[in-house]
């Protein structure tokens, strides 16, 4: 067994937001663990996670006002998308998927995967267990006959000529949250201006207003995080969405998901807006 820390376990009971959540909301980020016995974690991988399934994450769902939802393949299990896959076909039809695949992979196994809910790969050059970014215009003209999308978890005001890229590709690319760059950076950075001006100005990318916790320096409730999520919404509303990352692998303290959803709020003061990142927004890029 690796040596791989342990993760913060998630928050079990989950209180409803303050903010009212529209309906037919999608949380388009997450990731599931286990059974274990049925898919046991790759030995080499950045933390070792409890276990939390499809139901767990509905659960919360339930809780907070969520209808709809994106399961994203865990580093920790590599390109063996088992887990997910199973995840989406007990959670049913209104459930997507991203899944991560090397470059060899067959049409006939993309194909597949499509029907299990898959609408996306995921690329990062920094997670162990992850496929380059280097394969990605390759893979965006094998999936564009699907309707996929290619998801990047890369600081992108380090990475200017991967956003020169993704603004080129065959299929839209979506950063993670709020573009990888630590928010204590600040808007004002130039790589993240670079990445701003490309956001606005491309059609082709998308961002997920996401995962405050993840620049270890912030805590609860992340007001470091708002300039750059704001931002972000001014330049482009309409290719913009929200996820949880339930169950929250890469943080260092306890995440209350409903307090997620009112930052949301904090970040994005008007309802109208909300409801375009959270209702109808995530069918455009996932599937109806």
């Amino acid at each position: 067994m690796s040596a791989a820390p342990p993760v913060v376990p998630f928050e079990a009971r989950t209180r409803k937001p303050k903010v009212e959540v529209p309906s037919g909301a999608w949380d388009c980020h997450a990731h599931v663990f286990g059974p274990f016995d049925r898919f046991p974690l790759k030995p080499d991988r950045a933390y070792t996670p409890d276990l939390a399934t499809g139901a767990d994450w509905r659960k919360m769902h339930d809780a907070i006002g969520i209808s709809r939802g994106v399961l994203v393949q865990a580093s920790v299990y590599g390109t063996d998308n088992r887990a997910t896959l199973a995840a989406l076909a007990e959670l049913g039809p209104t459930y997507r998927g991203v899944a991560v695949v090397s470059p060899d992979t067959s049409d006939d196994e993309l194909k597949a995967m499509h029907k299990g809910g898959i609408r996306g790969i995921r690329l990062s050059d920094t997670m162990i267990g992850a496929v380059s970014t280097a394969h990605m215009e390759k893979m965006a003209d094998r999936l564009k006959p699907l309707g996929w999308h290619i998801q990047l978890l890369v600081d992108a005001s380090t990475r200017q000529e991967l956003v020169d890229r993704a603004t080129k590709t065959a299929v839209p690319v979506i950063w993670d949250h709020l573009a990888g760059m630590p928010a204590s950076k600040g808007v004002d950075d130039p790589g993240y201006r670079h990445f701003l001006d490309a956001f606005r100005g491309s059609k082709n990318l998308w961002v997920k207003v996401s995962g405050p916790y993840l620049d270890k320096a912030l805590r609860p409730p992340y007001p470091e995080s708002t300039p750059l999520a704001k931002a972000l919404v001014a330049a482009a509303p309409d290719r913009c969405v929200w996820g949880t990352d339930w169950p929250h692998p890469a943080s260092d303290h306890s995440i209350d998901d409903a307090g997620l959803m009112d930052l949301l709020a904090t970040w994005v003061p008007d309802a109208a807006v909300r409801k375009r990142i959270l209702v109808d927004n995530p069918p455009r890029l996932y599937g109806a």
